[in-house]
């Protein structure tokens, strides 16, 4: 112990200030000891070394006392004792100054880490709170646009039902119509038969009498009587026969023509029903789409939400990650 004491020298003087620690020290124990978790176990490993300095101060005490009993000379031991326990006090204290100045580093090197966390999490809550401003941003405008298709929807719905109803009640005035004309139609059929008929009775008729005439005429006269009556009963046939086929021509060219314009007018009255129920249909179908996308654009939105709530949980995951380890 004596030459160990011997060996060490003579303590300091106390007004020399230690010698700075330098630099690559300093970085080599920054990144050997840095956490808090190294932070204790340096504070109790200098308990122990204060635990054992007392220990040994109370077996130096004992081997005093014992060395007091035993040795002849008690001033001159006391006196390399004292030399020795002081030299350990100051080795100790030495150590115990080192070890401070080292926790006074890692304190100060821990603090702008522990500031630049601070300064993150106060970051990171600014954009969460950004984003759930964005959010209710997004969902406003996303109900607004809702609220104004779903309005839209109901006004196209309204407006196809009219179209619907109207169309039907045109379909059943069509029908109607087409019943009416069909009758009319077969009326004036009907007409031209009797007419026909008629035409023909009278034209019988005639020829019945200018028959009768003829023979009347061939028994009462000579043979130039006859033959003048054939001539005009050939003329009276020849114009008889003209004046039905001038009557019969121009009455049913005049029905043929209301034939032929009714179903013109019948056709295009169709035609334009149909034009309205294909107009019909594509709105329809118009309808459709604009659902179809509203309904994409709504399963847009619930997975950007979606998305958008997982980054906020990762993000307060990590804050919370982050002050458990500023705690310990």
């Amino acid at each position: 112990m004596r030459e160990r004491c011997g060996a060490e020298g003579a303590a300091p003087d106390p007004s020399v200030s230690p010698r700075p620690v330098p630099a690559r020290d300093v970085h080599n124990f920054m990144v050997k000891k840095k956490g808090k978790f190294k932070f204790k176990a340096r504070s109790g490993q200098m308990m122990e070394e204060q635990e054992r300095s007392e220990l040994q101060q109370r077996e130096h005490k004992t081997r005093k006392a014992q060395m007091r009993k035993a040795m002849e000379d008690p001033v001159k031991e006391q006196d390399e004792m004292e030399k020795w326990l002081q030299a350990d006090k100051y080795n100790l204290a030495l150590q115990l100054e080192k070890i401070t100045r080292n926790m006074e580093m890692e304190k100060q090197c821990y603090e702008p880490q522990s500031r630049n966390t601070e300064t993150r999490e106060v970051l990171m809550r600014k954009e969460m709170e950004d984003l759930v401003i964005e959010i209710d941003g997004i969902k406003s405008k996303f109900q607004a646009d809702k609220d104004s298709l779903v309005v839209r929807y109901e006004e196209m719905t309204r407006n196809i039902q009219k179209e619907k109803e109207r169309y039907d009640h045109q379909q059943i005035e069509f029908k109607t119509r087409e019943d009416q004309m069909r009758e009319e139609m077969q009326t004036l059929v009907k007409e031209i038969d009797k007419m026909r008929e008629t035409f023909q009775a009278e034209k019988d008729r005639l020829v019945l009498q200018r028959k009768e005439k003829g023979e009347n005429l061939e028994k009462e006269g000579s043979e130039l009587q006859r033959q003048g009556i054939e001539a005009r009963k050939t003329q009276m046939r020849e114009d008889m026969e003209r004046l039905v086929n001038n009557r019969d021509e121009m009455q049913t060219d005049r029905l043929m023509v209301q034939l032929e314009k009714k179903p013109r007018k019948l056709g295009k009255e169709k035609e334009r029903l149909e034009l309205r129920q294909q107009e019909t249909e594509a709105k329809e179908v118009h309808i459709r789409d604009e659902m179809e996308m509203l309904q994409n654009e709504m399963k847009q939105f619930q997975a950007d939400k979606d998305r958008l709530v997982l980054q906020l949980q990762k993000e307060k995951e990590r804050c919370e990650g982050m002050e458990r380890k500023h705690r310990i």
